[in-house]
């Protein structure tokens, strides 16, 4: 009884061994994953139906600087399918710096902020050159 009990603990260190090191290396990629990009904090939304006014900032979260910025805004259908009902882009002409963070002030206009409820809604924010060096664009940019 000893021995299986014995037996359980250690079968059940290293277990738990190989599980933290399991969320360490999950953690760890998606720490990589967000230090290259640009990213999005919003601080107010508001909406008079047509247009949405969408305020707050942007961070430099790459190590090279960052010159232009390409704002792209996917609006979704309500529901489970989240089908893109319409897309809305914008280019500014800004600089950040490093670690930096600038204001994004967008004035969104779409039908689809009229409609009953909530309106889904994603905003990528990507550079338009990076140290000089041009960037993609972001997937559905036209």
């Amino acid at each position: 009884m000893t021995a299986r009990r014995e037996l359980a603990a250690v079968a059940a260190l290293l277990l738990a061994a190989l599980l933290s090191g399991c969320t360490a290396q999950k953690d760890a990629k998606l720490e990589a994953a967000h230090v290259g990009r640009l990213q999005i904090s919003t601080t107010d939304l508001t909406t008079d139906g047509r247009i949405a006014k969408i305020r707050g900032s942007v961070e430099n979260k790459f190590d090279r600087q960052v010159e232009g910025i390409r704002y792209l805004v996917t609006i979704y259908e309500n529901g489970p399918a989240a089908k893109v009902l319409d897309r809305w882009q914008r280019e500014v002409d800004t600089t950040i710096e490093p670690g930096e963070r600038t204001a994004m002030r967008l004035d969104v206009e779409s039908v689809y902020f009229a409609t009953a409820g909530h309106t889904r809604f994603n905003i990528q924010a990507v550079p338009v050159k990076l140290a000089g060096q041009p960037y993609p664009p972001p997937d559905g940019w036209r």
